[in-house]
């Protein structure tokens, strides 16, 4: 009976060790999944970088020389034509790419931060103010992305509209005074 009891002891350990270093096992096999996993999320935001950046630089190259510099100033506006309109759209079209795979989630949101600060900058310049209410419907099927767009320019717009009307009062203003002086003439 000793050497029943003893080698059933035995197999109560062998069997208790064996779910120890099953449990190890794949605790390891997890952790080695999760950091395989983000890697490969990192080599991913970096070859989507990488791809977008080329695209973007060929889309600036084949900007138009007059209206490079002003897609990011207030510099003045060159005269419209089609191949600004259409360098806005390639534009617009690259960014609202990067913002579906961004919301998505399939780009980082540290990637997107660096993309998004130059995009909103670039929808608030005086060019694409100019550019987008024609281009607006090529993004109907996409309405995320044109009320990105517009939600940017909104506060452009609202402060146009105050200088406007602060402007609007200082003639009104310096027309009473110029009645009232011709008055005074009289």
């Amino acid at each position: 009976m000793e050497n029943s009891l003893l080698i059933a002891m035995i197999g109560l350990i062998i069997s208790g060790a064996g779910a120890v270093f099953t449990g190890v096992g794949v605790y390891f096999t997890r952790k080695t999944i999760e950091k395989s996993t983000e890697i490969h999320e990192r080599q991913m935001n970096a070859e989507i970088f990488m791809k977008y950046a080329e695209r973007y630089e060929s889309v600036m190259n084949n900007f138009p020389e007059d209206a490079f510099d002003c897609r990011l100033s207030s510099k003045s506006l060159p005269r419209e034509s089609r191949e600004i309109t259409v360098s806005v759209l390639k534009y617009l079209n690259l960014c609202s790419e990067e913002y579906y795979l961004w919301k998505k989630k399939y780009i980082a949101d540290e990637v997107w931060g660096i993309w998004e600060r130059e995009l909103i900058r670039t929808l608030r310049s005086a060019l694409l103010m100019r550019e987008w209410p024609k281009l607006k419907e090529e993004f109907d099927s996409y309405k995320e992305f044109q009320a990105f767009v517009e939600d940017q320019q909104k506060d452009v717009i609202s402060k146009e509209r105050s200088i406007i009307h602060n402007i609007d009062r200082e003639n009104a203003q310096n027309q009473q005074q110029v009645i009232i002086i011709g008055q005074n003439q009289k």
